[in-house]
This record gives C-alpha cells, sequence and structure tokens, in this order.
C-alpha cells in the first residue's frame, strides 16, 4: 500500500526578521501563502530502513534529505521498527525561497501518519515538523498565515482568493545563510509597516495586500535576473512582484489570468524556471 499526497509550495508576501532570540536565531515576521506549484510525494512501508528517491538528480537522497528527517523522527516517535521509502516527483525548484524541502518534509509526515493507522495526533505532528525546519508546520496545513519566533507560532488569515500567480526562478539560487549574514552586516534597514499589513490580511483585503507584498532580503541580496522579471511582470500588470523567501524566486501576482499567462509567455523567452498557479487553502493534499 502507497500513500500519494501533493506537497505545495508557498511565498511570503510579506517577510521580515526580528531580534536575535536565545537560540542564536533571529525571529521572523512572515504572512506565507500556499500555492498550487507543488511537489508529489508517494510513502510505502518497506522491511527496514529509510530509502528516498527523486525525479530530480541534484536532490540529495540520504540523510540530508528533509523528508529523510521526517521520516526518521516520525519511526521514533512511533517506535516502528519497519521501514518507509519515500519517491519525491520534484516540480518546485531548490533553493527559490518557495519552501519545496519543508513542503516534502510535511507531505511525507501526514502521508506516514495515514499510512500507519495515524498514530500521531496533529499537535503532535507540528511539533515533530518544527524539529524538521522552521517552514514544515506551516507547510502542514497551509493557506495564508502569520508565522513567527521560529516558525511554530502560526495565526491562520484568509487565503488569497481570484489571483494568478507567476513564480520565475532565475538560473542563481541563494544561500539561505549567505541571506541572513548579508542582513546581519547591513548598515541601514528600511522597514514595511507589518500592522497595515496584518490588518489588510485579517480583513482579506486583497487589493490592500498585494500593494504592501514585501521582502526585507531584497535590500541585501543581489540576484542576477532578478529585476528583468520583476520589471516582465510589472509590464504585464502584476499587482505585486516580490522575491520569496531568501530567494532567488520572484513571484508575481495578477487579478487577470490573460495578463498572467502573458507574462509566463514572456518569461519563458529567457528563464526556464517559470510557473502558473492559483493560491490554495491547503499545504498538502492527498491523493
Amino acid at each position: 500500500m502507497a500513500i500519494q499526497v501533493t506537497a505545495n509550495a508557498k511565498i511570503n508576501l510579506f517577510l521580515d526578521l526580528g531580534s536575535v532570540l536565545k537560540n542564536g536565531y533571529h525571529g521572523i515576521w512572515t504572512v506565507m501563502q500556499s500555492v498550487s506549484l507543488a511537489d508529489l510525494i508517494t510513502v510505502e512501508k518497506t522491511d527496514a530502513g529509510i530509502t528516498v528517491t527523486c525525479s530530480d538528480p541534484v536532490i540529495p537522497t540520504g540523510e540530508k534529505n528533509i523528508a529523510y528527517k521526517a521520516a526518521a523522527l516520525f519511526l521514533q516517535e512511533t517506535d516502528s521498527d519497519c521501514g518507509v521509502h519515500i519517491h519525491i516527483e520534484k516540480h518546485i525548484p531548490s533553493q527559490a525561497g518557495l519552501g519545496g524541502g519543508s513542503a516534502d518534509a510535511a507531505g511525507t509526515l501526514l502521508a506516514l501518519n495515514r499510512l500507519f493507522g495515524a498514530p500521531v495526533a496533529f499537535r503532535r505532528l507540528t511539533e515533530i515538523a518544527f524539529q524538521c525546519g522552521a517552514d514544515v508546520p506551516f507547510c502542514l496545513t497551509g493557506g495564508m498565515a502569520l508565522c513567527q519566533n521560529m516558525g511554530e507560532v502560526i495565526a491562520p488569515l484568509p487565503s488569497l482568493q481570484d489571483v494568478y500567480v507567476v513564480i520565475a526562478k532565475p538560473q542563481a539560487g541563494v544561500s539561505t545563510a549567505e541571506a541572513y549574514a548579508a542582513y546581519d552586516n547591513a548598515v541601514w534597514i528600511r522597514r514595511a509597516d507589518r500592522e497595515q499589513f496584518l490588518y489588510h490580511a485579517a480583513g482579506g483585503h486583497s487589493k490592500e495586500i498585494l500593494r504592501r507584498c514585501s521582502n526585507l532580503f531584497e535590500q541585501f541580496i543581489e540576484v542576477p535576473g532578478r529585476a528583468d522579471i520583476k520589471s516582465v511582470m510589472r509590464k504585464h500588470s502584476a499587482a505585486a512582484a516580490c522575491m520569496s523567501g531568501s530567494g532567488s524566486a520572484v513571484y508575481g501576482i495578477f487579478e487577470s489570468q490573460a495578463d498572467a499567462e502573458n507574462c509566463v509567455a514572456e518569461l519563458q523567452k529567457d528563464f526556464d524556471n517559470v510557473s502558473l498557479c492559483v493560491p490554495c487553502e491547503q499545504g498538502i493534499i492527498f491523493a
């Protein structure tokens, strides 16, 4: 028996950082939204051990894979002596700020929990998810949410409706560690208004949300091609054009499907990794 799930990517509609916490990491203040760009995760029981295969040969398939880590933590939690095999059909680009690895880990946890007869309560599953990575708890539920501290404090918000999302990834990736180092070394930082953004997000005021999309990292990280992508998006009437996470992917949000499709067609002339998707109210969807 195999369980298959669709693991949706995320975009950061608003991303800010806080002070350094006692553990040495920066606290985050971000509003994330799930989108329909997704990896397909298939999980099945085996006699022993954990194996991971992936359609993308660049992705590690051993213990460094976050889905592997999720499976190991799940088997430890359930005191199981059987093994699991995980196959990842990859569509979310890596080093893009789209939470692809986090989505894979979240999908693995939910798939395993169903495969084993739901022995782990959802609250405990979110705690295990947090051990895998900061974005994994959000990816379990998805939709739109305010995420704070290390990502484990989550407040649901109304998802975006009736818009289209174009995602384009430049060839270069971005190291999260280098992005945070650039922030730490910054002499001057401009901060967008969190309170106004949250007010409009809580009220479902789409036009105001899109007008206020912001990513703090864009001040410190230079990504070749990012400015060109944003220029094309604005040319085609994007209501928002912003980098996601620590990059390097850029998303544009459109109120018109035709504008979004025209934007995709133009971007595909110069960039290999371009997707058209829509907001989702769930992070993980069972097949």
